[in-house]
């Protein structure tokens, strides 16, 4: 699946925020210590993963080892906030 692909699945969602990661953990989930924001990527890049995230499971996922969260409320206006995060194969 591509990242457009993927896109488009969750196309009918309320989604505040996409986010596209790629993994250099080699584990292919969303953790602190295995992903990293891909600023560059192409919409016909191959997704290993992807996930829809609320605030809790955010948190627990892509912050699960770090000292800081992230409040939903501040950052989208929005307690019940969804952010798509995407894990792409890109060196």
């Amino acid at each position: 699946m591509t990242v457009k692909e993927v896109k488009e699945m969750y196309k009918n969602e309320k989604i505040a925020d996409i986010e596209v990661y790629k993994d250099v953990g080699g584990r292919h989930n969303f953790s602190t210590d295995n992903v990293e924001n891909c600023e560059e990527y192409n919409e016909n890049d191959n997704v290993i993963t992807q996930d829809l995230f609320n605030e809790k499971d955010y948190n627990d996922n892509l912050f699960a080892n770090a000292d800081n969260t992230v409040n939903f409320t501040d950052l989208y206006g929005d307690k019940n906030a969804k952010v798509l995060c995407i894990l792409i194969d890109k060196e």
